[in-house]
């Protein structure tokens, strides 16, 4: 395996599973409310099964979904999508929308913040960098996740000395 193919699977895992993942379980952590709290864990669920759906074909490269072929493009990895890919693609476009949205319902205000940020981001990066979008915003989502722990870190030490 290439480095260039070892490092796309590394990319999207992080753009395709961990993130469908992770934010639901982080917005579950610093939620209050009962009943969000089920929600949250509910996106949770189904960012799991999403995020398989879209990077175990990549894992693999087997399959009619091979969802992506990488090439360089100037310093930054380039992945150009098939057209058996398209609905997986468009569909995973609409699901990230959608959680996004879903997660401005979180009680804990600085969470919102963060995730307007995020989303604000996500938006100008996919319009201005749209040849290597996935590059960039894995590379704004590592610096998010850093974020993440601190913000974590922050609500764990503030419920400690409650």
């Amino acid at each position: 395996m290439s480095l260039t193919a070892a490092s796309s699977i590394f990319y999207l895992f992080f753009a395709l599973f961990f993130w469908l993942v992770w934010i639901p379980i982080v917005a579950f952590s610093l939620e209050t409310k009962k009943w969000k709290r089920i929600f949250f864990i509910i996106l949770t669920i189904i960012g799991f099964i999403f995020g398989l759906y879209l990077w175990i074909p990549i894992l693999l490269e087997t399959g009619p979904r091979h969802l992506i072929k990488t090439s360089v493009c100037g310093h930054s990895l380039c992945y150009i999508t098939s057209d058996y890919s398209l609905f997986a693609i468009t569909t995973g476009h609409i699901i990230y929308s959608l959680l996004g949205f879903l997660f401005l319902l979180s009680s804990n205000r600085i969470f919102i913040k963060f995730w307007a940020l995020v989303m604000a981001l996500g938006v100008i990066v996919y319009f201005t960098q749209r040849e290597t979008w996935v590059s960039t915003w894995c590379f704004f989502a590592a610096i998010s996740t850093l974020w993440i722990y601190f913000l974590l870190t922050n609500d764990y030490k503030a419920k400690i000395n409650k």
